[in-house]
């Protein structure tokens, strides 16, 4: 990333962060990432909006680059990976995305960029999803949303379902009918997997509850053991 800054001279100070930051030095980097702050407040917003957008694309190119496949999803839907300073997200990157919606309401793409930094992401993308129902990005990383909520539900089985297992099956055709056609088929072929095993333990589990209640737990684990190996042949 450093590099790449090489021929922008006034982001020179996000590049000083770049290596301290690669180099383990945090009190450089933090003294690097104020001075870019202090210098970035006064630029004009295009100056702001070119930078924020190099930041949210070249971290997420990085993280894949370094191999890192546990960040291959938020890249692969746009998100803003790693390697990005706390700092300069906070007084940078929000308040130029947040200045982005005002002056663009119906551009999707402020609306997708400002819900992978929202505490809660799904208002910003569902909006722009609803400016532009053909935003694959944002389809996509709602789509991730979802089955990560339905992923957190199932991660106790078969102890038990956080949950109604009958509104995560609607909840993942939302997801499915999110991520078909629009959705470059690259991400979808990362989703579909993950979303077809989510689908079939809610399924399961509806199925083998009412067979499992009352039943320790060396009992439940092997009664979906034997369904495990049973969906496996």
């Amino acid at each position: 990333m450093a590099a790449e800054l090489s021929g922008e001279p006034r982001w020179k100070p996000y590049a000083d962060w770049c290596v301290a930051h690669g180099n383990n030095q945090p009190e450089h980097a933090a003294i690097a990432a104020e001075h870019f702050v202090q210098i970035a407040r006064d630029w004009s917003f295009e100056e702001r909006k070119r930078f924020s957008l190099w930041l949210v694309n070249s971290t997420g190119r990085v993280s894949e680059q370094c191999g890192r496949s546990r960040f291959r999803r938020r890249f692969s839907t746009g998100g803003p990976g790693l390697f990005a300073s706390r700092i300069v997200v906070d007084a940078v990157l929000r308040p130029t995305l947040a200045e982005w919606r005002r002056d663009e309401p119906d551009n999707p793409e402020p609306h997708f960029w400002a819900g992978l930094y929202d505490e809660n992401p799904m208002p910003s993308l569902r909006e722009a999803i609803r400016v532009d129902p053909a935003h694959g990005p944002a389809r996509a990383a709602t789509g991730w949303l979802i089955l990560n909520a339905v992923d957190h539900a199932q991660h106790g089985l078969p102890s038990g379902y956080l949950g109604d297992p009958v509104d995560d099956l609607s909840s993942l055709r939302e997801a499915e009918a999110l991520v078909d056609q629009a959705v470059d088929q690259g991400v979808r072929n990362s989703l579909e997997p993950h979303l077809s095993k989510l689908r079939e333990a809610a399924e399961d589990w509806i199925r083998l509850r009412d067979q499992m209640r009352g039943l320790n737990q060396s009992s439940r684990n092997a009664i979906w053991q034997v369904r495990a190996a049973k969906d496996s042949v």
